[in-house]
């Protein structure tokens, strides 16, 4: 069942599976049969383009002698406030990544949600910020890299931001 329909959440295949053998089966069950089958849940999030330039940044950065305490890494992440994030998960096997119907594309568009700011380094970390609406280049300058970024750097002599 999770092979035909690959989108099928562990819910959705247990429910399938009671109804098929009238036998009840749990969700939990159902994903450590798919585990024991090498079928894992995916979320599918980098296109080719998107490996191929992580790749690029990777090699360019082969030789890099940087000294890794200084190094800061930012990201901002959305947080779902409902049951469902709005991620498509597909069932496949380790080899089955490029196969059609393992390939779905998916809506991105605005859902309910929170979206946080913070900055990590070797051994200190910032303030995780609440982003709200869209963070658009002024927004980031005036609410993010001016507010904390800055006196985040300057507690880190020689502060490499990325």
């Amino acid at each position: 069942m999770a092979v035909n329909d690959r989108t099928a959440s562990s819910r959705q295949l247990a429910a399938h599976w009671s109804i098929a053998k009238g036998v009840l089966m749990s969700a939990s069950s159902i994903r450590r049969c798919l585990l024991h089958r090498e079928l894992r849940a995916r979320v599918l999030l980098f296109t080719a383009n998107h490996r191929r330039l992580r790749l690029q940044w990777a090699h360019e950065q082969r030789a890099w002698q940087t000294d890794w305490h200084q190094v800061v890494f930012s990201d901002e992440s959305r947080f779902s406030l409902w049951d469902h994030d709005g991620r498509i998960r597909v069932r496949r096997s380790a080899g089955e990544c490029y196969l059609p119907e393992c390939v779905i594309e998916r809506y991105s568009g605005l859902t309910s949600g929170v979206m946080v700011w913070g900055a990590i380094s070797c051994n200190e970390w910032s303030n995780l910020l609440r982003i709200e609406d869209n963070l658009n280049s002024n927004k980031y300058v005036h609410e993010v890299l001016q507010p904390e970024v800055v006196p985040f750097l300057q507690v880190i002599p020689g502060a490499m931001f990325q």
